[in-house]
C-alpha cells in the first residue's frame, strides 16, 4: 500500500475518533455527574463551554490555516 494511502487512512480514523466525542459524551453526562457528585446542570454547562470553545477554534483556525498554512498554524497551537 502506498504511503499516501496509509496516511489518508490514519487521518480518516483520527478525524473520526475526534468527532466521536460529540456522539459518546451526551449519554455519559448523567454518569459523570453522579461520579463527581454534581448536578446535570453543572456538567451540561461545562460540556456546552467545551463544545463552544471547539467550534470557535474551528471558525478561527480554518481561515487562519487557509492564509498561513495548516502546518504553521499547528506549530503555533502546539507552542
Amino acid at each position: 500500500m502506498k504511503k499516501d494511502t496509509v496516511d489518508l487512512i490514519v487521518l480518516g480514523i483520527a478525524h473520526s475518533l475526534n468527532h466521536s466525542l460529540f456522539l459518546v459524551l451526551p449519554p455519559l453526562l448523567g454518569n459523570i455527574a453522579d461520579d463527581l457528585g454534581t448536578s446535570l446542570t453543572v456538567i451540561g454547562l461545562i460540556s456546552t463551554i467545551t463544545f463552544l470553545t471547539y467550534g470557535t477554534g474551528a471558525l478561527i483556525g480554518g481561515p487562519l490555516s487557509d492564509r498561513l498554512g495548516s502546518v504553521k498554524v499547528a506549530r503555533i497551537n502546539i507552542g
